[in-house]
């Protein structure tokens, strides 16, 4: 039976490809991509807050998850609000947003990889 993180990520592959298909098709606009975007990053947000909450039984630091979560929403949020703000600035805040997502998933990795040392040592290595 898949895990609950095994269908988040299935969720959020079939759903980029699903934004990829149509970002051609339908937002042919600098306004049209800068909303493909901002609506991307809340239902990403959305989807890390939902995994990290399904996980939280099964992984210490699930936190780190729901506030790269946070950080997806509250991007995409101030992309719908602010939308004038320009090419530039759009960029900036994606690098922004890139690294302070991508540090939060590092120090995630670091966890889950700690994590799966202590589950593959035997016990009795551990005494």
């Amino acid at each position: 039976m898949p895990s609950a993180a095994w269908n988040a990520r299935s969720a959020s592959a079939c759903r980029d490809v699903a934004i990829g298909a149509s970002s051609g098709l339908f937002f042919a606009t600098a306004l049209g991509l800068l909303i493909m975007i901002a609506a991307w990053a809340i239902v990403t947000g959305i989807l890390e807050i939902v995994a990290a909450i399904k996980l939280r039984k099964e992984i210490k630091g699930e936190w780190l998850l729901i506030v790269a979560g946070l950080c997806s929403v509250v991007f995409g949020v101030l992309l719908m609000l602010m939308p004038g703000a320009g090419a530039l600035v759009l960029v900036l805040w994606i690098g922004a947003y890139a690294l302070v997502f991508g540090l939060l998933l590092m120090v995630l990795a670091f966890k889950v990889r700690r994590l799966g040392k202590e589950v593959l040592t035997p016990a009795t290595a551990r005494a």
